[in-house]
C-alpha cells in the first residue's frame, strides 16, 4: 500500500536594491545571489517563519521509482522500488555486478542476473 503524497507551494520573500522603480534592470543573477544570501542568513527556526504555511497543496502521486541508499555510503549495494510492482537490487561482487528482482508484494524472486566486471577480468588476466 503506497503512502499519499502532497505538493505544497510556498511563498519566501526577499528583497535587492536596484536602479529601475519597476525593477527591470534586474538580472537572473542578481535574483539568485539575493535568494541565497535571504536563505543562507536564516536560522531553521527563521526560515520556517519566513515561508509560513503552504498557500496551495495537492495531493500527488507517489513516485514510480523509490530509490533506498545503503545505510553505509561505503556499502555496494542499491535497492530500487519500481511503481509497487517490483524491487531490483543491484549489489557489487568482488568481480562483477548482481542483480536481483523480486515482487513487491511478496518478496518472491522474479529473476536474476550476474555481470562480469570487464576490468576486473583485464587486470586478472595481466
Amino acid at each position: 500500500m503506497s503512502k499519499t503524497l502532497y505538493d505544497h507551494a510556498y511563498t519566501l520573500a526577499f528583497s535587492l536594491k536596484s536602479n529601475h522603480p519597476a525593477g527591470d534592470d534586474v538580472t537572473p543573477r542578481q535574483l539568485r545571489t539575493a535568494i541565497l544570501e535571504r536563505l543562507t542568513t536564516l536560522s531553521d527556526d527563521e526560515i520556517l517563519e519566513a515561508a509560513g504555511a503552504p498557500f496551495d497543496t495537492y495531493e500527488v502521486d507517489p513516485p514510480v521509482f523509490d530509490i533506498t541508499p545503503p545505510p553505509d555510503p561505503a556499502a555496494p549495494r542499491l535497492s530500487i522500488r519500481v511503481d509497487q510492482l517490483f524491487n531490483v537490487e543491484l549489489a557489487r561482487q568482488d568481480e562483477g555486478l548482481s542483480v536481483h528482482v523480486n515482487s513487491a508484494h511478496d518478496n518472491r524472486p522474479i529473476a536474476e542476473t550476474w555481470a562480469t566486471d570487464a576490468q576486473a577480468l583485464k587486470q586478472e588476466n595481466t
